[in-house]
């Protein structure tokens, strides 16, 4: 009897432990996908903080059209498919609402040899409201992929007062040294 009860209670424990065991091996997969995600995760915002702290560095490097507004930029990303380069920067107006008016003969970006490039600008007239962040995106074609910074950004542009008035001539803002992140 205690051989029989014995050799039950083994197969019981040795039952157990195999389902204990395949349960193991699953959450340990499962467990691998979620480290990889997390480690996928981790290096796209080290990479995305990286690019920033650069900016950051080179903010001083920033030279707006018109004292009463700040610019920031937000990216600069590079498509190696279609060899364009999408600047997006964020205009942030000081004073009361103004229309943002851009000009295309005089606005340029130039790389790290002299090469110049031509800015597609958005074609509007978009009003900046007060203290609110106004998002503008500009498209540069025909950058080699191997190209990692822009030296020079030169946009034209000037702001207008909405009811009309006096139109203020158009003038430059200006930023050096961006750095272009390529994806595909």
């Amino acid at each position: 009897m205690k051989t029989i009860f014995f050799s039950f209670s083994l197969i019981i424990s040795t039952a157990l432990s195999a389902q204990t065991i395949d349960q193991l091996k699953k959450e340990n997969e499962k467990l691998k996908i979620e480290n990889q995600t997390l480690y996928q995760n981790n290096t796209y915002l080290f990479e995305k903080l990286s690019y920033h702290n650069t900016l950051a560095g080179a903010q001083n490097q920033l030279k707006s059209f018109d004292s009463n507004f700040e610019i920031k930029v937000l990216s600069c990303t590079g498509n190696t498919n279609s060899q364009e380069v999408t600047l997006e920067l964020v205009y942030v107006n000081k004073t009361t609402n103004k229309n943002l008016l851009h000009f295309q003969a005089s606005s340029v970006a130039t790389d790290g040899i002299g090469q110049t490039y031509n800015i597609n600008l958005p074609r509007m007239e978009k009003l900046l409201l007060t203290g609110i962040e106004t998002r503008v995106v500009y498209k540069i074609q025909a950058i080699m992929p191997g190209t990692d910074t822009l030296s020079a950004v030169s946009i034209s542009c000037r702001a207008n007062n909405p009811n009309g008035g006096a139109q203020p001539q158009p003038t430059l803002t200006e930023i050096r040294n961006i750095k272009i992140t390529w994806v595909n």
